[in-house]
């Protein structure tokens, strides 16, 4: 049996046997489920585990897809495409040490594009790893933290309302999943960077509006991949 979210529909496909051990035909069906229509679900128990191994608690937006039993399939290999998972917080928002963590990993595509992003303290869902243009003039929309794992530039970003306030080179291998770990300080404004839990990025910013959208996305460009993520968890740091 697999299970699949596409758009707004659940499909469900299933085969199964007679008693002589004889396969049916396949069988489907479609179930309507909730998609992003705004920030995503309002997140009061912290921290948040979202390990996508039974259903998100965060919306889908875009082209992200919810494989049954594995993770969320962000991107598939396809070029201009941009998906997320969505929620919101106000508790998460509030706190002073915030840590957010997750795995993911982007496979074989042409040229491999573009990225895997975090976003935080923001009012609505961007759209890109980098907060500069999509696909065709659409605008990132980014109106918080950004902190992009960009195969296609191979670097890490932190950029806030689409401007990168910085980087660090690292180049990301194809079938590999990796560690993400992000810890902000909102009395210093301090934002660390680890991958597998080796520190990459600090910068120290200004403060900053609060806002309560936060998540996970990813996109391609003229070039693509497939990007996938796992065990989301959101909460307080030190």
């Amino acid at each position: 049996m697999t299970i699949k979210v596409t758009g707004d529909v659940l499909k469900v496909r299933a085969r199964f046997t007679d008693r002589e051990g004889n396969f049916s035909n396949y069988a489907q069906t479609s179930i309507s489920v909730e998609r992003c229509t705004d920030g995503g679900p309002e997140i009061t128990d912290l921290p948040l585990s979202d390990t996508y191994l039974t259903t998100p608690v965060g919306c889908l937006a875009g082209s992200a897809e919810y494989i049954d039993g594995n993770y969320v399939r962000l991107t598939e290999n396809t070029d201009r495409v941009t998906g997320q998972v969505a929620y919101k917080s106000s508790a998460l928002a509030a706190l002073t040490f915030q840590q957010y963590e997750f795995d993911f990993m982007h496979d074989v595509g042409y040229g491999a594009a573009d990225g895997v992003y975090l976003y935080f303290k923001s009012a609505e869902i961007p759209l890109d790893e980098v907060g500069t243009i999509v696909v065709d003039n659409i605008p990132s929309k980014s109106t918080g933290y950004v902190i992009g794992f960009s195969e296609w530039h191979n670097q890490i970003f932190i950029t806030y309302k689409d401007q990168v306030s910085e980087s660090a080179s690292f180049t990301f291998a194809q079938n590999t999943w990796y560690h993400a770990k992000i810890k902000y300080n909102q009395d210093t404004n301090e934002i660390k960077v680890y991958i597998d839990d080796v520190l990459y990025l600090t910068y120290t910013d200004t403060e900053r509006a609060v806002h309560t959208w936060f998540g996970l996305g990813g996109r391609t460009g003229a070039a693509s991949s497939g990007h996938y993520v796992k065990n989301f968890v959101a909460g307080n740091g030190v």
